[in-house]
């Protein structure tokens, strides 16, 4: 019995992960629409000028929290942390 309602669960779930993926595709197609039709009535240029620009900006966006924050754990080096989960004598982990 209990088999059959993991099995029940599991589809839902499978489901409803679909159907936020393939709401994903269809807005990305709905974009993809909406960019083609504005960049064949502009000035071509301009919108690759546009683009470049936003691309820069959500570069530096993405970066931002290293710049804020500093480098966090990805600047040292990892011997520190795995010299603490080494197995000491008379510790059990």
């Amino acid at each position: 019995m209990p088999l059959k309602k993991i099995t029940r669960y599991i589809e839902s779930l499978f489901k409803f992960i679909g159907s936020i993926k393939g709401a994903a595709e269809i807005g990305g197609l709905i974009f993809n629409f909406a960019l083609t039709y504005f960049i064949g009535k502009g000035n071509k240029a301009t919108w690759l000028a546009v683009g470049m620009v936003v691309l820069g900006v959500s570069s530096f966006v993405r970066t931002l929290p290293h710049f804020v924050f500093g480098s966090g754990l990805s600047g040292h080096s990892n011997n520190t942390l795995q010299n603490s989960f080494v197995n000491t004598p008379g510790k059990e982990y």
